[in-house]
């Protein structure tokens, strides 16, 4: 017994040796030195941004980042991932640096598709550092709206008259549908309502358009007349759009969209009755003789986007000839790009002399005392039966005129051809001849008058001057006045003035800014872009279109139709795209339209956007507790440890071996 005593009392020593020993391991440890965190030390938490609606754009989502680590700083990209046709990150990865334990807070916008199903969607947010993923979470949002639906309803309007509604014409007002919501429009039908003064011409009030699918579009134009008295204000008019949609328990019920547009009436059309109306193709004889029937025929052309009513077109028959047809016309409505010809049958009396008599064509308004008067000039050389060559009456004149085209363009040289006709049987010589166009044209390189020494009796002679048309000259049909002073071969003096015509038009000037860069650019993933466009020229553009295309997909139009774009105003364009293939994607905007004169133009801006692979997210781990980590044991330390534990270890199986042998020799002793 009292050996076993012993061997407790020993053991016992040596275990409480031991244990100081790992004391004073544990002291050691406790003092080294900690080392730099980690795995996730930044913690990403979501604060606002939960509830949203298909369709909403630049959708914010609030979060807090957090650098757990306690020691070091860190510098991290924060990153909002978003998932194909559902939600499009708008804003960029964001850097930032916190310190230990410091907190920040970010913000993150998204565009949610229309389409989406009203339920809970979670986004992925990531924190890099070095490359390297150091924290993630989930951002939750749950799509909520009225029966599990978005409805929506873009509604724009163009006119073909930039100006506004012109009274006492009938206008288009052209209505684009856009169903920007989440669910089928049924049985839509859009209705107007008008003030005093504006009525439906020839037309329904109400259009049924029938089915709106989710991103469709449909056109539909109402016919306006506007009262000749109607005043130069604004008027309200409200469409009213019904439409029917289905909840979800099946059943339809119909919503309602209102809007009211403030358009601007031009009161007796201020001006523009006669503005793009042209008188052309005047054909007549040279010379007649008296008591013989001639035929003076020309055509008036409507070249702008807007029917032009109540006119009258007249010729203005001088004292000596007669006419025999009527000379003055009526026409109620001369539509946009209509043309049409006049004949009038004239003949020269007795009492006409030798003579070259003009004969003057206008078209004027009937209602608009504003508008101006359209002018064409042209004449005719009488000869009375049985008179003498040799009379003294002027006989030159202008008969033919060229100036390279249908119109000038305001600001350009151009050269006009001007043709003399000398109609008498004599030679006429000493001849002076003055172009004059005022302020609206002035010559280039040399004056404005030339001197031709004679032409033969029944010649021609052509001259060619180079002028140039006043940048700032206004839209018109304008003139030129044609001054000849010239003698015969007695050496008796004469005048004669005849008058041209030139159509003189402003050119266009459409700027157009460069295409704004996505944010972000996937494969297979919805971006978007814009570009704003400036009209720059002093006319309207008209029938402005725009669209965009490409080596991209798209999941709605990327066609914007503007209409006519006044001087001075400023638009702009959005699109949307799908990239096909990662690298550059190339695309256009092009611009089409008619200018002043009718002739279609085409601007085209091309981009370039460099298109990436969508980047695949691993699937957020649940935050773990981290495991601290473990410090580096000092070598000399471990080498105690060793020899204390080897020496007890000895001890014990020496004392085990001791005691078996001694209970052995019990045993035998008995």
């Amino acid at each position: 017994m009292n050996g076993q005593s012993r061997y407790v009392m020993r053991g016992g020593r040596l275990l409480a040796l031991l244990m100081a020993v790992v004391l004073v391991i544990g002291m050691v440890v406790v003092t080294e030195p900690a080392h730099a965190a980690v795995g996730r030390y930044i913690k990403i938490s979501q604060n606002g941004g939960f509830y949203a609606a298909p369709g909403d754009r630049e959708h914010p989502i609030e979060v807090t980042v957090r650098n757990s680590d306690s020691q070091e700083e860190h510098t991290v990209s924060v990153k909002l991932g978003g998932k194909t046709g559902q939600f499009t990150v708008q804003t960029k990865a964001m850097n930032v640096t916190l310190a230990p334990g410091e907190e920040t807070k970010m913000t993150f916008h998204v565009d949610i598709a229309r389409a989406l199903e009203p339920t809970s969607h979670s986004l992925v947010i990531t924190a890099e550092e070095n490359g390297e993923i150091v924290g993630s979470s989930n951002m939750h949002i749950s799509l909520t709206s009225t029966n599990g639906t978005y409805e929506g309803l873009g509604i724009n309007y163009a006119l073909d008259n930039a100006e506004g509604l012109v009274a006492g014409t009938v206008n288009d007002l052209k209505f684009e549908f856009y169903n920007r919501g989440s669910i089928y429009l049924r049985d839509v039908s859009a209705e107007i309502s008008r003030p005093d003064g504006i009525t439906i011409n020839n037309a329904a009030a109400t259009a049924n358009l029938g089915y709106l699918s989710i991103g469709d579009r449909k056109n539909y134009s109402f016919p306006l007349r506007v009262d000749s008295s109607a005043e130069n204000t604004n008027y309200p008019i409200q469409l009213t759009v019904t439409a029917k949609v289905k909840g979800v328990d099946g059943t339809l019920t119909e919503k309602t969209f209102k809007d009211t547009f403030y358009i601007s009436v031009v009161g007796g059309n201020s001006g523009l009755a006669t503005k793009n109306l042209t008188i052309g193709s005047v054909s007549a004889p040279t010379q007649t003789e008296t008591e013989t029937d001639f035929t003076l025929a020309f055509t008036v052309k409507n070249n702008g986007t807007v029917d032009a009513e109540h006119l009258k077109i007249d010729a203005e028959i001088p004292s000596g000839l007669l006419n025999k047809t009527t000379s003055t016309f009526v026409e109620n409505r001369l539509a946009a790009g209509q043309s049409k010809d006049y004949q009038i049958t004239l003949m020269a009396t007795n009492e006409s002399k030798d003579t070259t008599y003009p004969i003057k064509i206008s078209v004027s308004s009937l209602e608009d005392p504003n508008a101006s008067t359209v002018m064409q000039y042209t004449s005719i050389y009488v000869k009375s039966k049985g008179g003498s060559a040799n009379v003294s009456t002027p006989r030159l004149m202008v008969d033919t005129y060229d100036y390279g085209g249908g119109y000038v363009k305001a600001g350009d040289e151009f050269k006009l051809n001007v043709g003399l006709m000398n109609t008498s049987a004599r030679e006429l010589g000493n001849i002076k001849v003055t172009v004059s166009g005022g302020d609206t044209f002035v010559p280039v390189g040399s004056s404005n008058a030339f001197f031709v020494d004679s032409i033969e009796a029944k010649g021609h002679y052509v001259k060619t001057l180079r002028l140039r048309a006043n940048a700032s000259a206004e839209q018109s049909t304008a003139t030129l006045s044609v001054r000849m002073e010239y003698e015969d071969m007695d050496g008796d003096a004469y005048t004669a003035e005849d008058t041209i015509s030139i159509p003189l038009v402003q050119d266009t000037r459409l700027e157009i800014n460069d295409v704004s860069a996505p944010w972000e650019c996937y494969v297979g993933s919805q971006g978007s872009s814009s570009v704003e466009f400036y009209n720059m020229g002093k006319t309207t553009l008209n029938n402005l279109r725009v669209t965009a295309e490409g080596n991209f997909d798209t999941m709605e139009s990327n066609s914007y139709y503007v209409g006519n774009m006044s001087s001075g105003s400023t638009d702009d364009f959005s699109f949307s795209f799908i990239p096909r293939e990662a690298g550059p994607m190339e695309g256009k905007v092009i611009f089409t339209y008619e200018d002043a004169s009718g002739q279609e133009q085409v601007v085209e801006k091309t981009f370039v956007f460099e298109a990436m692979e969508m980047p695949v997210w691993d699937e957020p781990m649940m935050d773990m507790p981290m495991e601290e980590p473990k410090p580096d044991v000092p070598w000399k330390v471990i080498a105690a440890v060793a020899v204390v534990g080897a020496a007890v270890g000895f001890v014990i199986r020496k004392k085990h071996k001791k005691k078996k042998l001694h209970e052995q020799l019990e045993m035998e002793d008995e």
